[in-house]
């Protein structure tokens, strides 16, 4: 097994990432470390883990986020996302966004699929997001974002086939945010790689306000469950929450604790 961190991974990277195991910010931590570990590291930790008398194998899957037997978001609700790179193909060159400058000092919504072109995105996602947008933009959402794991030239054709113009596209081609968020799971059973399971974000100020997720989520799953992320139920939190979300906005601005509308320029996409 190859296991790779950024920095060398001591015993008490270890006895943190078991002890916190569940912890959101704890797994980012750890995830945040993933580069190259040494044989001497992996012994270390084998060693802790027996002290302990715990598992190693269960404790390095965790860290690695590949085979969790306990679901736990990597971004639960009230937590920033994560700072990585979109590279998108834009006017015939690569172009590269970063969260801050698309999620930053507004209000946005992000959904994300299991794959472009897929049945159930391309009918009753993509384009009814599309449709809904000006709806969408009338309730304080600034933009409306579409994630998949798939590369720049993939998403920007599954955008012109559908004719769409108004929701932006983001390719996650290397699957960064997506892992980070805690979505990224297997579809080898119909050959798929790795891939996002479909959830959807309402994101204020880089702040998880609100996440949609589809049940069942698992690696390989034989089925595509969408109930949770359809734009009308989304479109029915936006509205119930929208009075109290400006009102929330208007006391942190008073008190100047929320770093939304702070005079940053907000780069268009």
């Amino acid at each position: 097994m190859e296991h790779k961190f950024k920095r060398p991974f001591t015993e008490n990277d270890f006895a943190r990432a078991w002890k916190w195991k569940d912890l959101p910010a704890a797994q980012k931590y750890i995830r945040d470390a993933y580069y190259d570990i040494t044989e001497e590291e992996i012994e270390t930790g084998k060693a802790w883990c027996e002290k302990e008398g715990l598992d190693f194998d269960e404790i390095i899957a965790m860290i690695e986020g590949k085979e969790r037997t306990k679901i736990s978001y990597l971004v639960p609700e009230g937590y920033d996302v994560p700072q990585t790179d979109f590279i998108c193909r834009e006017n015939s060159e690569w172009v590269t966004h970063d969260s801050e400058d698309l999620f930053w000092n507004r209000r946005v919504l992000i959904f994300s699929v299991p794959t472009a072109f897929d049945p159930i995105s391309s009918h009753y996602q993509l384009p009814v997001f599309e449709k809904m947008y000006e709806e969408f933009i009338s309730h304080d959402i600034s933009e409306i974002f579409c994630v998949s794991v798939d590369n720049g030239y993939v998403m920007n054709a599954w955008a012109k086939d559908l004719n769409i113009e108004k929701v932006k596209m983001l390719p996650d081609g290397n699957g960064y945010f997506t892992r980070q968020m805690g979505f990224l799971f297997k579809k080898t059973n119909i050959g798929y790689g790795d891939k996002s399971w479909r959830w959807a974000a309402i994101i204020d100020d880089g702040v998880v306000e609100k996440l949609f997720v589809e049940v069942g989520i698992r690696h390989n799953a034989e089925t595509d469950p969408f109930d949770f992320t359809k734009p009308e139920t989304i479109m029915d939190y936006v509205k119930e929450s929208e009075d109290n979300i400006i009102d929330n906005r208007e006391v942190l601005k008073e008190l100047g604790t929320s770093k939304r509308y702070n005079e940053k320029e907000v780069v268009p996409v």
